[in-house]
């Protein structure tokens, strides 16, 4: 595809067309198939191996059998031809390079073979691809070389294992790539000038100062398109990616293998096909790139004025862009997204705003919010807040332990009867147990059908209730028809000389506890969370308020 959106694609000898700028004023959705009227455009006398448009759009190279064809993209007229197992274009569209065999690089200008300035030690390496862009690039077995399109210097030779190379439209950046992972290099053309204009002698290995490793990624980019200073590609695991700056994001992942055409800025979609050429499109606001390339420069000033201009519903995008970079203040300013707005709040401890998004969401799908709430204000110390989150998050078992912390006997009673409502018996036992009303724990033991553990807890610590607690376990018994076992059991009332702690000593020493120990009386929770509050806002710190 050109940058114009004109699509050309074969089948067998056969050129097909279509052109994707028909398709501007349809609404479609990402990964839908677009319909696209496709016309025949002519043929071709090689069975095509690869299609390359010249930058400007005005040319179609096909390589296949061994040879290239050159074709006008308008009319498919044959304008230049020869033998070539490798083709690639220089920027200016005018200037192009063959790679006959595995040694013989020619340079055409203007459809001429050029028969000055070679490309130096070309011969000397056996290569498998020529690349084209800013230089003239070529990988082998081992390195890629780039070379100087006007003078045929080597410019850099590089070790590593390439299967693509892509240079961006600057001819600043390009994007060496291998199988399991591809490196950015910036290409620095003044220190390269400036070594040539030192007098230095140039070795095969270059200008080391002409390139800079921007960014290793590992993974591999199987289809790849330059936009300004981005990079989008597709990988083996079927992803849309791309990358700016020093980092690579996902624009989504794919259940096929897609392949890259290109992508139409009018439209702000990235175009790819699969093996069928059934044409599909993703969104990518090229506002929503240059915004982050600014803030990856640390241009604030230029991202305040890009944001306005990108589409809301990549501001969630963004949001998540700016708090990988640990701006989450800003990012909490920009997300539309009410459930990261949330989580944002929750790091930045701006729990008054958490809340009012925890009030605008159902009951049902609040309780998590809720509880998160919670386990923040503690950490704040924030005991109000903390005690109204979980109440309304249902979290029982964290609220017994707030309760516990500030000693409010009134809250824990009537936890105590909301776990037993919910049937949370465990918490519900715990809660009463810390309350000091052992006669409660064993009423709910026998109401859970926990009667012989009634008996032997109130046998520990409530004697009275043992009579009580021994009938339900027989009832059980009786009821499971095994009265014999039942009638074994001893009843303290009936036969209080098996009870080797004696009986009545027992029940009188419960009852002169309660005459000496009466329960503690109810404390007012909200003033006792309300000073430990005012305690803790008063103090700078946490360490300030101990050490005080």
């Amino acid at each position: 595809m050109d940058p114009s959106g004109k699509l050309i694609y074969t089948r067998n000898n056969a050129v097909l067309s279509g052109n994707l700028q028909t398709i501007q004023d349809v609404a479609i959705a990402d990964g839908n198939r677009i319909p696209l009227a496709i016309k025949e455009l002519g043929t071709t006398e090689v069975f095509p191996t690869s299609i390359t448009h010249s930058p400007n759009g005005r040319f179609v190279t096909v390589v296949g059998d061994g040879e290239y064809i050159v074709y006008t993209a308008l009319a498919w007229r044959n304008k230049a031809f020869g033998n070539g197992s490798s083709f690639a274009w220089a920027d200016d569209s005018n200037t192009y390079a063959v790679l006959e065999g595995r040694t013989k690089v020619r340079v055409y200008k203007n459809f001429r073979e050029r028969t000055t300035a070679p490309m130096k030690g070309a011969g000397s390496w056996a290569l498998e691809g020529v690349h084209g862009g800013a230089l003239l690039g070529a990988r082998g077995s081992g390195f890629v070389v780039f070379w100087d399109w006007e003078t045929g210097n080597v410019v850099r030779r590089i070790d590593v294992d390439a299967k693509n190379i892509f240079w961006s439209g600057t001819g600043e950046l390009v994007a060496v790539c291998g199988e399991d992972s591809y490196y950015v290099l910036r290409f620095d053309r003044d220190a390269y000038n400036a070594k040539l204009e030192s007098g230095a002698e140039i070795l095969d290995e270059g200008v080391e100062e002409a390139f800079d490793l921007v960014a290793e990624i590992p993974e591999g980019a199987k289809t790849a398109n330059w936009v300004g200073d981005c990079f989008i590609y597709t990988t083996a695991s079927n992803r849309l990616n791309y990358f700016v700056g020093s980092e690579s994001y996902t624009i989504t992942p794919f259940d096929q293998p897609l392949y890259l055409l290109g992508y139409i800025p009018a439209h702000s979609r990235v175009y790819l096909g699969d093996k069928d050429v059934n044409i599909f499109s993703y969104a990518l606001s090229l506002s929503l790139v240059e915004y982050q390339t600014a803030v990856l420069r640390g241009d604030m000033d230029a991202a305040d004025e890009i944001l306005p201009s990108i589409p809301k519903e990549q501001r969630a995008k963004v949001a998540t862009f700016l708090e990988g970079r640990g701006l989450k203040e800003l990012a909490l300013q920009v997300t539309t997204d009410p459930d990261h707005k949330f989580d944002l709040s929750l790091q930045l401890d701006d729990l008054d705003a958490a809340v009012e998004i925890a009030r605008t969401v159902p009951e049902l799908e609040a309780e998590t919010k809720w509880k998160a709430i919670g386990d923040r204000a503690l950490a704040v110390w924030r005991f109000d807040l903390a005690r109204e989150s979980f109440e309304k998050a249902g979290d029982l078992g964290s609220l017994m332990l707030l309760l516990l912390s500030i000693g409010d006997r009134d809250g824990l009673e009537k936890l105590a009867r909301n776990a037993e409502e919910k049937g949370q018996n465990n918490l519900a036992f715990a809660a009463l147990l810390q309350l000091g009303a052992p006669a409660a724990c064993v009423d709910l033991l026998v109401k859970t059908q926990r009667a012989p553990e009634a008996a032997m807890f109130a046998r520990t610590y409530v004697p009275s209730k043992v009579p009580e607690a021994v009938q339900a376990w027989k009832d059980e018994l009786t009821v499971k028809g095994r009265a014999k076992l039942a009638s074994a059991i001893p009843d303290p009332i009936e036969h209080p000389e098996l009870f080797e702690e004696g009986w009545k000593d027992a029940v009188a020493r419960e009852q002169a506890a309660e005459k000496q120990h009466p329960p503690l009386p109810i404390s007012e929770s909200t003033s006792t969370a309300t000073v430990a509050t005012e305690a803790t806002t008063d103090a700078e710190t946490e360490e300030d308020y101990v050490d005080a």
